[in-house]
């Protein structure tokens, strides 16, 4: 956790705290790691860059369950966007937010998954390797594309197999309690990524509590984010 000390800035509210989130990669320098947008970095095909605010959107989980992104206000979100159930990589990476379900929820850090799959083939993903938190059908419409994918800037073109096609960019979005990107994973590489974003949410949840235990202190009030 980041102790007192390293807060030099005066802290006036919590969106302070995802301020220095945003300039803060997992070692606490500038910048961030291989494959992880920087602040201010223009993302291929429309991608949501740091700092901006993420799209809403209404779509169905597993179980007909509909979610919203407003709906998790005050929470981390965890948006990762997959190419399709059940897969061999699509499975590892599913499995990894598995096995990490419980410490994501520990730092308030909801998961959600999302691909261009129907309800009943995620519900069968979900129940095949007993996945705990939410996937999200964001099936194409009537011009072929899925709607929110397109919107995040994740169904674009892309090189497989040495022929250019339209398809998912395995992409994952942290999202901070203001309903703004505060990390962005591109062009995931699937051994060791939910662990790495796991990080990156307890140190967004380490700020944030050094934050509030100092608005504490001065009496301060802490105001909730709002999307």
């Amino acid at each position: 956790m980041m102790g007192r000390a390293a807060l030099v800035i005066p802290v006036r509210t919590l969106a302070s705290a995802w301020s220095i989130l945003k300039d803060v990669d997992m070692h606490g320098t500038t910048g961030s790691a291989t494959g992880m947008a920087k602040k201010g970095q223009a993302g291929p095909r429309g991608l949501i860059e740091v700092g901006e605010k993420a799209p809403d959107f209404s779509l169905k989980d597993q179980d007909g369950r509909v979610h919203t992104l407003g709906q998790y206000r005050g929470k981390q979100v965890v948006i990762y966007f997959y190419p399709e159930d059940d897969t061999p990589l699509c499975t590892t990476q599913a499995c990894q937010f598995r096995d990490a379900w419980k410490e994501f929820s520990k730092v308030e850090a909801v998961v959600l998954g999302i691909s261009p799959q129907g309800v009943e083939s995620h519900r069968a993903f979900a129940g095949k390797f007993k996945l705990p938190f939410a996937i999200l059908a964001d099936e194409p419409g009537k011009d072929g594309k899925p709607a929110v994918c397109t919107r995040y800037g994740v169904w674009a073109e892309k090189n497989m197999y040495g022929r250019m096609v339209v398809g998912m960019l395995r992409t994952t979005y942290l999202i901070d309690r203001e309903g703004k990107v505060a990390k962005r994973w591109d062009r995931v590489k699937t051994p060791g990524h939910g662990e790495k974003v796991l990080e990156a949410a307890r140190l967004a949840a380490d700020v944030v509590r050094d934050l509030e235990s100092t608005m504490n202190a001065r009496g301060e009030k802490a105001k909730p984010g709002r999307r």
